[in-house]
């Protein structure tokens, strides 16, 4: 993901509901801390954590984000989310998983 994705991804995360966001990222969020979360997103670089997009020719607008964090004890974070085909404004997002290595 590179650092000039950030403002679409920002769109991204502004066009879903309100139910969505709190089934993606576990809680109500506000647009401040949206613009917070892409902004993290864009700034991750090799390492423990990683993201990317699926982006939809011709315009290159975002369809699709996820993310994957490992936080040192053998564990992981993975979360994504994409539009549902009967809502492109309802993501389908599965839970957040952590699993051991």
């Amino acid at each position: 993901m590179a650092a000039e994705d950030g403002e679409a991804l920002l769109e991204f995360f502004r066009s879903s509901s309100q139910e969505s966001r709190q089934a993606r990222f576990f809680g109500s969020v506000a647009d401040h801390a949206l613009r917070q979360i892409a902004e993290q997103q864009v700034g991750i670089g090799p390492g423990r954590r990683c993201s990317s997009v699926a982006k939809l020719e011709p315009d290159d607008s975002i369809v699709g984000h996820a993310t994957c964090s490992v936080d040192g004890t053998g564990r992981a974070e993975i979360a994504s989310c994409a539009p549902t085909r009967a809502s492109p404004k309802g993501w389908r997002s599965p839970p957040s998983l952590t699993r051991p290595h």
